[in-house]
């Protein structure tokens, strides 16, 4: 586990991420930063983002999540962002 995108300071001053009720799940931590500033400017602001990231052992995956998060009332919406090719 770790930062996804830089340091907290730089995600906070890029103003990447606004405190709302849309949950997502990622592979890429790169777009883990561009779907955040996607969300935040589009809706009301992200509950929650994750990068599960590419690795062929994954310790999660995208069911993982969105199953979480539909249990969890504080989430209206969840956004799944795959990507072309992989296994």
């Amino acid at each position: 586990m770790g930062n996804t995108g830089g340091s907290n300071e730089n995600l906070i001053n890029a103003k990447l991420y606004h405190e709302g009720d849309v949950a997502f799940v990622t592979r890429s931590g790169g777009m883990l930063n561009e779907l955040s500033n996607i969300i935040s400017s589009c809706t009301g602001g992200v509950y929650e983002g994750i990068s599960i990231g590419g690795d062929r052992y994954p310790g999660s995956n995208f069911i993982d999540h969105l199953l979480r998060y539909e249990k969890d009332d504080n989430v209206k919406m969840m956004v799944l962002l795959g990507e072309v090719g992989g296994k």
